[in-house]
């Protein structure tokens, strides 16, 4: 379809979807995929079926200079698609990609992605309305800035904005995120996500505030719940919503156990120091009993 555009997958031990998620660009464009240093056999398996593939590590997330400054060097086309293997495109945007890429007409593209849980579009970001964002996933090297980035941050535009198409209203050119979470591995994702989060607020001079956790808590669920409509999907909705809530939280009562040195080596050594109080004190009564 077009030989100006590379898809970027980005996968970490995926070696079960990797290339279900392959097929979806084959013989359209060329293909490359992003490899966290897997630890399961998802680089031979490529490798067996003949695909490229790159280690770059990542810090938790992707949208960083240090990962995207090295894809970008790593491919030799114009345009990139970043991809992921939970994702699948349909081949109305990706024809509106390749006739942008063959026609230069714009460095950024944007669509809307429908998240979908266990078999329900529950939204995470929004409505496809006028004025959203959507993703920012296909554009012209050198277009975004990822400096400054945080996680679920989706990078700056640094190309005038008559170079940029919006396609989020258009729901022939929506695209599908299929999130296989149930609780555990929503918790497990979160926690990641939470670790990093938070290390860069509080490295960026955050500090714990009641208000502000229960302000921007609440704010995460009511989005979610009310303002997004995951109510309209009972049970599942909610326990978005709840988690939505929870990572949040999550996020805070780190910055406040780095406060208040209460983290992993923090609490070890609290409780050494206590610990030791007590085996003192057993030393003495034992030479009581002597």
């Amino acid at each position: 379809m077009n030989n100006n555009i590379t898809v970027c997958i980005f996968a970490y031990n995926e070696s079960a979807r990797v290339l279900r998620c392959i097929d979806n660009f084959k013989d359209l464009f060329p293909i490359i995929v992003i490899d966290n240093d897997s630890t399961d056999d998802m680089r031979e398996r490529l490798t067996a079926a003949g695909h490229r593939y790159v280690t770059i590590k990542n810090p938790g997330f992707i949208e960083t200079p240090d990962v995207m400054d090295k894809v970008e060097a790593a491919i030799d086309t114009d345009y990139l698609l970043i991809a992921s293997v939970s994702e699948f495109i349909p081949l109305a945007l990706l024809q509106r990609y390749a006739n942008v890429a063959k026609n230069n007409t714009h460095d950024v593209v944007r669509a809307f992605r429908v998240s979908v849980t266990a078999g329900e579009p529950i939204p995470i970001s929004g409505q496809p309305r006028k004025g959203f964002p959507g993703e920012l996933r296909f554009y012209k090297k050198g277009a975004v800035d990822y400096s400054g980035n945080q996680v679920h941050d989706r990078g700056r535009m640094v190309c005038a904005p008559e170079r940029v198409l919006s396609l989020v209203t258009d729901e022939s050119c929506h695209f599908y995120q299929f999130r296989d979470y149930d609780c555990a591995r929503t918790e497990r994702t979160h926690a990641n996500y939470n670790d990093v989060l938070a290390k860069q607020k509080y490295d960026a001079g955050t500090r714990f505030s009641w208000l502000k956790m229960i302000a921007h808590s609440s704010k995460q669920f009511l989005n979610s719940y009310v303002r997004f409509g995951s109510w309209r999907f009972g049970m599942l909705g909610f326990l978005h919503s709840f988690y939505r809530w929870h990572m949040e939280i999550g996020i805070w009562l780190r910055i406040w156990e780095w406060e208040n040195n209460l983290s992993g080596p923090g609490v070890k050594e609290a409780n050494n120091t206590l610990r030791t109080q007590y085996e003192k004190k057993l030393a003495e009564e034992k030479l009581v009993l002597k």
